[in-house]
C-alpha cells in the first residue's frame, strides 16, 4: 500500500487510516512503509491486533510489535481487552480508549468494539451524535481537534 501510495504521488500527511483487527497491524506497516515521508495524519485502531512472532522464555506467545504512534501525526485506538488485541498494539497509539461491556467472551469484545465505532460514526454521519459520539467523531480525529484528555486515567 505504501508503494501504491507513493507511485500516485498522493502526499503522506494526508493520509488518513482506519483498521480493524489485523487492519490496525496492516495501517501501522503502512505509516512505517511512509516513514521517510514524514508517515501519515492519523491512524484509528480498532481493537489493533498483531500477529504471533514467536515464544517467550516462558514459552508464551509473544505478539510483533506494533507502533502507531510512531509513523503517524496522530493515532487513537480503541481496546475491548480481550486476547485478540494485545495491550502493547493498542497502547502504542497517542491516546487509547478501553472499551468496556461489550460483551462477555473474548470473541464477543473483539467485534463489540467495531460495533461501538461504528455507532459513534453512524450517529455523527446522521445528525443524532450523543456527547461521547460527538467526541470521537472522525472529523475531530482528522482535524487534530480532540479535548485535552487527562493522560493516564480510567474512567469509571
Amino acid at each position: 500500500m505504501a508503494g501504491l501510495i507513493r507511485d500516485v504521488g498522493l502526499p503522506a500527511g494526508r493520509i488518513n487510516l482506519i483498521g480493524y483487527s489485523m487492519g490496525a497491524f496492516v495501517a501501522d506497516r503502512v505509516a512505517a512503509g511512509l516513514h521517510d515521508l514524514g508517515g501519515v495524519n492519523r491512524i484509528v485502531a480498532l481493537d489493533p491486533a498483531a500477529p504471533r512472532s514467536g515464544l517467550n522464555k516462558r514459552g508464551h506467545t509473544v505478539a510483533a510489535p506494533v507502533f502507531l504512534g510512531r509513523d503517524s501525526a496522530y493515532a487513537i485506538a480503541f481496546h475491548g481487552v480481550n486476547r485478540h488485541s494485545p495491550f502493547s498494539a493498542a497502547t502504542s497509539a497517542d491516546d487509547t480508549v478501553r472499551v468496556d461491556n461489550v460483551g462477555a467472551t473474548d470473541d464477543e469484545r473483539h467485534a463489540g468494539v467495531l460495533d461501538v465505532f461504528t455507532t459513534m460514526v453512524e450517529r455523527n454521519n446522521g445528525g443524532s451524535a450523543d456527547a461521547v459520539s460527538g467526541v470521537f467523531s472522525l472529523a475531530r480525529i482528522k482535524d487534530g481537534t480532540m479535548p485535552g484528555w487527562r493522560k493516564d486515567l480510567i474512567g469509571v
